[in-house]
């Protein structure tokens, strides 16, 4: 499935982006970083994420995985289904059909 992500305003900051990608581009917008660490009990890897320059913190996402690879598919999973839900993106993704859908009837809308 490919994503379209967007900022808390609707506006597309990318589209046709697979999960990894949208995942990406939303721990990265407006100049965020983001890392995932290992557990400090050395099982799994926790998420971790910043604003520009400010503080590392962490989200409240993480993996039992044993891999990094693993881990990090998991937790980019976790983070496009869950952008929406407040944690502190300022982006989203959303399902590039859906996006479609929704242009074609604005457009059709805005036709009339």
């Amino acid at each position: 499935m490919l994503y379209v992500v967007v900022d808390r305003a609707g506006t597309p900051l990318a589209e046709g982006l697979t999960e990894a990608e949208a995942a990406h581009e939303i721990l990265t917008y407006d100049s965020a970083q983001y890392e995932l660490r290992p557990e400090e009990d050395g099982v799994g890897y926790r998420l971790w994420g910043r604003e520009m320059n400010g503080r590392w913190s962490s989200y409240r996402f993480y993996s039992l995985a044993s891999s990094l690879a693993d881990a990090q598919a998991e937790l980019m999973s976790d983070v496009v289904r869950t952008a929406c839900t407040g944690e502190r993106w300022k982006a989203e993704a959303v399902p590039q059909a859906e996006w479609d859908e929704m242009q074609a009837r604005l457009a059709e809308e805005n036709d009339q």
